[in-house]
């Protein structure tokens, strides 16, 4: 992961979520060495250990002081990208080859990195068994094809060999980019990139379950009246690996699990409604606006949202707890 250096300590949520982030992967996900790449500011100081990197320390995590290394090309107009977490992510495949010795020592792969956002839960391991990777693969948003960077297995070696023309591409466009390094990552890359599954490396509470995938199988024989039905295979749910706190955090959940206890709740947050139920407008399934609570319209909850992201929440008490 790579994480800023806390610059408040009003950032306790924050550093909750890196804290369940590292443990469950420590529980759940055996087979990974967390590294965690710790982006100070300028007024920052490598030699001054703050909680949360002494904590880190205590868990095992090979913390890596760093500072943004494109710092000085970000235009002033886009300072805000300086603070953002996300942003050096872009460090991370440079700074895993300048490791490359220590991880062959500790018998790491130094060619293929997993680098997630800091808000993750492991639930399982991370499955090995991939053929090769030329570029990097990443889930893709709920809402297009588009990836999202939030889990990304990369190829040290391309990555960090294109580094320069990447950073190029960002100061030719000013760093104009709507999402940080996610968008940086679709423009430049286009469509030269796997896939990873994300109902089971990028799970959204939102949007889980996800439908299964329908793969076609062979065709049935004409019938009598000359109809010819396709059997469908349904690939099997499985449980997922990694869960993102993609749109809505813990935060936001004890938010709603409060509106409901003081009735602030909206009534008609309880079921989808149909378009019958609606005269005008869109027939979205838009259930926490009006509760009070933070509200992200792009996001349209499934109707086992509540059900999910309750369970995440006691998932990630638990995994604080053991923090």
């Amino acid at each position: 992961m790579c994480v800023s250096k806390p610059a408040t300590v009003r950032t306790s949520a924050f550093i909750d979520i890196v804290k369940v982030a590292v443990i469950s992967s420590k529980i759940n996900a055996p087979s990974l060495a967390p590294y965690v790449l710790y982006m100070h500011g300028d007024d920052q100081r490598y030699e001054d250990e703050d909680t949360l990197s002494r904590w880190l320390k205590s868990q095992g995590v090979r913390v890596v002081n760093s500072r943004l290394s494109f710092a000085k090309d970000i235009p002033p107009i886009r300072w805000r990208m300086k603070t953002l977490t996300g942003v050096c992510k872009m460090d991370i495949a440079r700074a895993a080859v300048a490791l490359s010795a220590e991880l062959v020592s500790r018998r790491l792969d130094p060619e293929r990195v997993l680098w997630t956002d800091a808000d993750v839960l492991w639930s399982g391991d991370w499955d090995h068994s991939s053929p090769s990777l030329p570029t990097f693969a990443a889930g893709t948003e709920h809402f297009s094809r588009s990836l999202n960077s939030g889990v990304i297995l990369g190829n040290t070696t391309t990555l960090a060999a294109a580094w320069p023309r990447m950073l190029r591409f960002a100061i030719g466009r000013r760093f104009k980019f709507a999402v940080a390094d996610q968008s940086w990552l679709n423009l430049f890359w286009g469509d030269a990139w796997e896939r990873l599954d994300n109902a089971k490396y990028n799970a959204r509470a939102f949007v889980h379950p996800e439908p299964p995938r329908r793969p076609r199988a062979s065709p049935r024989p004409r019938g009598r009246r000359g109809r010819q039905d396709e059997m469908v295979a349904v690939a099997p749910l499985e449980e997922p690996r990694v869960w993102h706190w993609h749109g809505y955090k813990p935060s936001d959940v004890r938010c709603w699990l409060r509106a409901m206890a003081n009735g602030s709740w909206p009534e008609r947050a309880w079921r989808p409604l149909s378009c019958k139920e609606r005269r005008k407008g869109s027939c979205s399934y838009k259930p926490i606006r009006g509760s009070g609570c933070r509200y992200l319209g792009r996001i349209t909850p499934s109707p086992c949202y509540l059900r999910t992201y309750t369970i995440l929440l006691m998932e990630h008490e638990r995994f604080l707890a053991l923090a």
